[in-house]
């Protein structure tokens, strides 16, 4: 993994739990969804990408 997309990765992750963060100390609840679909988003795309990484990896080890 490059160093380039192991920041890519690191970062997805930090976005994820900083958003996660405003939801919790976030006061108004239209705040806390719009804030929980961005959290997921981000959740989700960590995830594919890391998958989509390791896929990658296992074709070139074939």
């Amino acid at each position: 993994m490059s160093k380039k997309e192991k920041f890519k990765g690191w970062l997805a992750i930090a976005l994820t739990l900083f958003m996660a963060s405003q939801i919790i100390t976030r006061e108004l609840w239209s705040l806390k969804i719009s804030a929980g679909f961005i959290t997921l988003y981000a959740f989700l795309h960590t995830w594919a990408y890391f998958l989509s990484f390791r896929n990658k990896e296992n074709e070139m080890e074939k």
